[in-house]
């Protein structure tokens, strides 16, 4: 890495909604002088930061590139064994994989899978990082955390060209983000807490932090939705649709999913679960192992979690793990219903309760003997009250001493076992993870464009660049 590129960043652009946000933050490196460079995803992102940023800072041509280089040279150079691994995160965001019912999507039009067009894409983004890192024009990348080719290609060329990078994502403690360097959940602050080590106030903080968590009625975490008024929506929609002018499909089939169908099958599918007096009597009268569903078209599964797709198998091996007198209850979001197949909810009963989407999770945690969870938010939640959490797969809050973790699926009725005979993790303990989380977490938050936001974030987000790499 050359000397000169210590300030310079390469952000992707993987939205639209996100242009604004960014073009904000890069005038706030500038003013700290540091240089920024912005990579469009599409063509779609790219008319509407044509509208917002410099266009000397957007690299249009990566869009237009056409690769020469040998595609298995650039792969095996950068350590992609499995192409067709590595895009199938784009392809589940983009429907062009098949949903975890093994289903075609409507509309797809072919019988199989079509890899040609993301291979290229692949071969595209891999040669245009590959020169423009060769060329010393690279830099440090930003991005949040996502699946797509373009992030990820950008992660393993910046990693191989020696520049660190950053990576933010999702935090719990309010008006704080977290930022990593790698793909993987790795936070040495959480790792590192030890409640002996704490000072009198790190404890107060840490038992008021815990405290908003576990006395809060409401649902603890997920991202806030902000109402829109109906001329923001048709605003909204408008630019979708001048963005897409030359091919309405996406726009087209996006709404009639969102609106048309997934309500639909929204109905069914919590007809297919317990009422919330039937959930609530089931939780009080049994033992049970509860496994909130996740979201399949999320990069925690599809990047991080991606053998575990098909959550449904997930469940019938679960089922077929616990320990003796236990059943398996599982929650679907009631922000997902419909998402997920129809199929999944039909053939889930024989396996598990599923109790009313409606119940809060708190709920359904307080009353389980264990947690299982595919990375979910959740299981942060479950160590607050001091439960005992069996992690599948990357998260968060994992490897860091307070989980049950499975590498090996031969050792989750082990590991099964042990969290439902032990007694959990102690009031200190839970302060400790809540002080680690604190120390780990940083001030902003990723996407809010009001001036102290941005000036909180920014001076974060270089602190983690310089500081701590």
């Amino acid at each position: 890495m050359s000397d000169m590129s210590a300030g310079r960043f390469i952000i992707p652009l993987h939205s639209n909604s996100i242009v604004k946000f960014l073009h904000l933050v890069g005038t706030r490196f500038n003013e700290l002088s540091n240089s920024v460079a912005y990579i469009p995803q599409d063509k779609y992102v790219a008319r509407t930061a044509q509208r917002h940023l410099d266009h000397e800072n957007l690299h249009l041509d990566y869009l237009n590139y056409r690769p020469t280089a040998d595609f298995e040279s650039l792969c095996d150079k950068y350590g992609i064994d499995s192409p067709r691994n590595l895009v199938f995160p784009q392809m589940v965001y983009d429907r062009s994989y098949d949903a975890p019912s093994h289903r075609p999507y409507w509309l797809s039009g072919t019988n199989s899978l079509q890899y040609k067009e993301y291979r290229e894409l692949l071969h595209r983004t891999l040669e245009y990082l590959d020169e423009l890192y060769e060329n010393d024009n690279g830099g440090i990348p930003l991005q949040y955390q996502g699946g797509e080719v373009l992030r990820r290609v950008l992660q393993r060329v910046a990693n191989y060209h020696e520049y660190p990078s950053v990576r933010t994502s999702f935090s719990p403690v309010p008006g704080r983000v977290l930022f990593r360097s790698t793909e993987e959940m790795h936070f040495p602050a959480l790792e590192a807490a030890n409640y002996d080590d704490m000072t009198p106030k790190e404890r107060e903080d840490a038992r008021k932090f815990r405290a908003s968590v576990t006395e809060n009625q409401q649902q603890v975490i997920g991202h806030s939705r902000q109402s829109k008024s109906l001329y923001q929506n048709l605003r909204r929609k408008a630019r979708r649709i001048q963005e897409h002018r030359d091919d309405l499909t996406p726009v087209i089939s996006n709404w009639l999913r969102r609106h048309a169908v997934k309500p639909l099958l929204g109905a069914a599918a919590k007809r297919l679960y317990l009422d919330e007096g039937r959930s609530r009597e089931f939780i009080e009268s049994n033992k049970y192992v509860f496994y909130p569903l996740q979201y399949f078209r999320e990069s925690r599964v599809t990047m991080r979690a991606p053998e575990f797709y098909n959550q449904l198998w997930l469940i019938e091996y679960l089922s077929r793990s616990l320990p003796p007198e236990y059943e398996l209850v599982v929650k679907d979001h009631p922000g997902q219903l419909g998402a997920l197949p129809l199929s999944h909810a039909y053939k889930l009963r024989r396996y598990a309760t599923g109790v009313a989407p409606t119940v809060p999770a708190r709920e359904v945690v307080t009353g389980a003997d264990a947690v299982v969870t595919l990375n979910n938010t959740v299981g942060y939640e479950a160590i607050m009250y001091g439960k005992p959490v069996v992690v599948l797969d990357d998260a968060f809050y994992s490897g860091a001493g307070y989980t049950r973790d499975v590498g090996d699926l031969d050792l989750l009725s082990t590991r099964l076992n042990e969290a439902v005979r032990s007694d959990g993790i102690g009031g200190e303990t839970t302060l400790e993870f809540a002080h680690g989380l604190l120390e780990a977490s940083y001030q902003g938050k990723w996407g809010k464009r009001d001036s102290n936001n941005i000036r909180r974030f920014t001076q974060s987000l270089l602190e983690f660049a310089f500081n701590k790499q």
